[in-house]
């Protein structure tokens, strides 16, 4: 008779019940791989909220009174277009 030492036991267990270590190892994969994706998911979310504070108030369009007249008051917010009005030219050196 074999003497049973504390390393030995769980190995002995897992080859006598082989369906259930099968059954657990597939769990624990797909608990691995839930967390992960988690993770990486929160570390997406966050940088995508951080470049929008980043961006606050960028995409916020400012109308002078001449374009007002141009843009219907329905359609102000739902497209956001740009509309041509007067500006000063670029310069192109500096």
């Amino acid at each position: 008779m074999k003497a049973f030492s504390m390393n030995a036991i769980p190995f002995r267990n897992m080859r006598a019940h082989p369906v259930r270590t099968v059954i657990l190892l597939l769990l624990v994969l797909a608990q691995a791989a839930c967390a992960y994706s988690g993770l990486t998911l929160m570390r997406n979310m966050r940088q995508a909220l951080s470049l929008a504070d980043a961006r606050l108030g960028a995409d916020i369009p400012v109308y002078p009174g001449a374009a007002m007249s141009r843009i219907s008051a329905d359609s102000l917010l739902m497209q956001g277009t740009p509309v041509e009005v007067w500006k000063p030219p670029r310069l192109t050196h500096e």
